[in-house]
């Protein structure tokens, strides 16, 4: 399976490279136009929308009056401001659990945070602390801007997602993948670990294998040593997209990558 994808992934690269539009590959083409100043630059735009603006005052007026952190994780729209900061919007069909995580001690072996491998709990419960230090840190100018620039960030990735998943997918991977130093930390994050093995043709279902083989597999295309190369983390997510985009044709039976994907057998 992975030849295939490698194979598919060359030929839509080369038509990219040349011009040929014989075949669809959208999300690369999309991506590709965005380049990193530009999606900076957009993000910026998108900083000034009147939703977000709305949001984000909203959350400054209401955390700074809030006594204790119970005020504050009962808040909806408070919640969802913090949450998002940290991409773990899903969590809010969770409310119960997510509180209880935002309140969990850090320290604890036994607390519930520490029953999560996801690293995303973990950075939404220090950004806040609120079970060693209640609402003081939550009330900071440091966390205030923290929150307030990662959730623009998250917000405009997820408007990417709304054009296509992988595209949110790819821009997170960009963003975060840099601040990673073991493959564990890449396993324990289910987006940068589904835009890994997706890319390198590990099935879902080999990843919930033997641990140590997966990451020797992982290990085999994927070079951690790298992640710190701008470079080399763009052209990941590009390689991301290109397959992707294959497989997205390959289901709607475009007949020209189902030649080459045959061909490659």
């Amino acid at each position: 399976m992975r030849a295939i994808q490698e194979v598919v992934y060359r030929v839509m690269m080369s038509f990219f490279d040349t011009g040929v539009s014989n075949v669809s590959i959208s999300l690369l083409v999309y991506f590709n136009r965005i380049a990193k100043a530009t999606r900076d630059k957009h993000e910026a735009q998108f900083a000034k929308s009147a939703t977000v603006k709305r949001e984000l005052e909203y959350f400054k007026e209401k955390s700074a009056k809030v006594a204790n952190a119970d005020e504050f994780l009962n808040n909806y729209r408070l919640l969802s401001v913090a949450t998002s900061a940290f991409g773990l919007e899903d969590a809010m069909q969770y409310g119960f659990r997510t509180k209880a995580i935002a309140k969990s001690d850090a320290t604890d072996p036994e607390s519930l945070l520490n029953k999560f491998t996801d690293t995303r709990y973990r950075e939404f419960n220090l950004a806040f602390e609120f079970f060693s230090k209640g609402v003081t840190k939550l009330q900071s100018e440091e966390t205030q801007k923290l929150v307030s620039a990662r959730y623009v960030t998250n917000e405009y990735e997820r408007s990417l997602g709304e054009i296509d998943s992988s595209l949110q997918e790819a821009a997170y991977f960009i963003r975060t993948a840099g601040s990673k130093t073991q493959i564990n930390q890449i396993i324990s994050d289910p987006v940068l670990f589904g835009v890994v093995i997706d890319t390198l043709g590990i099935s879902r279902a080999a990843a919930g294998g033997d641990f140590n083989n997966l990451k020797a597999r992982i290990e085999q295309g994927f070079d951690m040593s790298r992640l710190k190369d701008a470079a080399y983390v763009e052209k990941f997510a590009q390689r991301f997209l290109a397959i992707r985009s294959s497989q997205a044709q390959l289901s709607a039976g475009n007949p020209l990558i189902g030649i080459f994907a045959n061909n490659s057998a």
